[in-house]
């Protein structure tokens, strides 16, 4: 109400104040490892640690019931195996 001038009662909103704290924190962290993997394509973060960011990201989604940004996902962890040969998934 305060930012954005309405009472929203979407499911996400309407979460109990401690449901709703675990998904800000989920969201976060999904954000700044998102930020974390974006490095990747510089040089800096190698294969196995982009690869395990991947997971950690895909794994708060599932917790959030966040799928949206699934094939992205999916597309980044395939751009890092193809430069990574040593990974077998």
């Amino acid at each position: 109400m305060q930012r954005y001038g309405f009472h929203c009662t979407c499911s996400a909103c309407s979460l109990p104040r401690a449901e709703s704290s675990r998904s800000d924190e989920r969201l976060v962290a999904m954000s700044k490892l998102l930020q974390r993997l974006a490095i990747w394509k510089n040089g800096d973060l190698n294969g196995q640690e982009a690869i395990k960011i991947v997971r950690e990201i895909w794994n708060l989604g599932e917790d959030e019931g966040y799928w949206s940004e699934r094939g992205i996902l999916a597309a980044d962890a395939a751009w890092v195996a193809a430069a990574h040969m040593e990974f077998v998934f």
